[in-house]
């Protein structure tokens, strides 16, 4: 219990330190690059900008971070001698490396949560909802354009057509709508209904008429706004609502899924060190940051090309998305395998 309690807060310590020292490096880097600038245009710095950055920031250097410290605790834990007294008191490799993975599963909770609270509010600072001129959704049963869509729900020029369980037509054009309690209110319309073989069946001008449709703001709002900025939970929503209108669409659903998968990088990354309970003669600082560096900007080059391809449907979502963590896993299973649980950390040198 005691070398649990001992080893989480030694990575706490480094853990904070270290992410304290980059997003410090950042605002350091932002503030000198605009800096000229501002100097030039006689206008203060907006601190207010740079700090809602840094939720972001944080969530998007977090995993390299994670694998920087569980390093950086192996290399001061061997430099003090502790891996080896741990060894000579009977203690395997593994049991000292389940709490580096408790350590790697906290961090990645922490971001999955900066990620669902903080970084949507920091992003609807950063960049607010837009006007989206051209609005349009079709499916084989419903067709809907608006000339612009104003959030957080407001449409001029609108057009919809949707074709009823019935076979009966219904069209619809009106000046401007809005959203209200679950309903569209259209505003000086005209409106169509035909019978299945097209003959027109009623026909209504209106001043004023309230519609449920299958869409709502936020399915229009996708098209105004990234998805960056969107929470687990929307987008969930989301998805569900497009897929009641028969849309589908494959970045969606990478969205959705990354906002799992991403955070967890951060424990899986920590699977990506138990070579170095084999290998301590490489653990020095400088290999520590280099190595992290380099193993960390490869995952992310893997990553990020793993989830092209699931946008753009060259990959199934689910590999493309949990791409970097599979291989990981199995690379670190190849690991255990070969080198065996039983293993010592160190070789135990034995006095003649």
């Amino acid at each position: 219990m005691l070398r649990k309690r001992y080893m989480l807060v030694e990575f706490l310590a480094i853990y904070l330190a270290v992410n304290l020292s980059f997003l410090t490096l950042f605002l350091v880097i932002q503030v000198l690059t605009d800096l000229p600038q501002k100097m030039q245009a006689q206008a203060g710095l907006d601190w207010q900008s740079y700090l809602w950055q840094l939720p972001a920031i944080f969530v998007q250097i977090s995993p390299m971070l994670t694998f920087v410290s569980s390093l950086f605790l192996l290399t001061e834990m061997m430099k003090r001698g502790e891996l080896r007294i741990l060894e000579l008191g009977g203690i395997l490799p593994l049991l000292v490396y389940d709490m580096l993975l408790l350590c790697g599963f906290l961090a990645a909770l922490t971001v999955f949560w900066v990620n669902e609270t903080l970084v949507p509010i920091s992003y609807r600072h950063l960049k607010p909802a837009r006007v989206v001129s051209g609005v349009h959704l079709s499916t084989p049963s419903f067709f809907f354009y608006g000339e612009k869509f104003i959030p957080p729900g407001y449409l001029r020029n609108v057009q919809i057509s949707q074709l009823l369980g019935d076979g009966t037509l219904y069209t619809l054009t009106a000046r401007q709508a809005w959203f209200e309690g679950g309903f569209w209110i259209v505003q000086d319309g005209r409106a169509w209904s035909f019978q299945p073989g097209g003959q027109l069946k009623e026909e209504v001008v209106f001043k004023q008429s309230r519609l449920k449709l299958p869409i709502s703001p936020d399915v229009l709002g996708v098209m105004g706004q990234s998805l960056e900025g969107r929470s687990l939970r929307e987008l969930v929503q989301l998805r569900r609502e497009m897929t009641r209108i028969g849309l589908s669409p494959s970045s969606l659903s990478v969205a959705a899924q990354e906002r799992v998968a991403y955070p967890f990088l951060s424990f899986f990354f920590i699977l990506a060190s138990i070579p170095f309970f084999y290998w301590r003669e490489q653990l020095t600082r400088f290999f520590v940051i280099s190595f992290s560096f380099l193993f960390s900007f490869f995952c992310y080059f893997l990553y990020s090309a793993s989830l092209a391809l699931a946008r753009n449907g060259r990959l199934p979502v689910f590999l493309g998305v949990w791409m970097v963590h599979l291989l990981v896993f199995l690379v670190t299973i190849i690991c255990v395998v070969s080198r065996g649980q039983s293993r010592s950390f160190l070789p135990v040198r034995r006095r003649s």
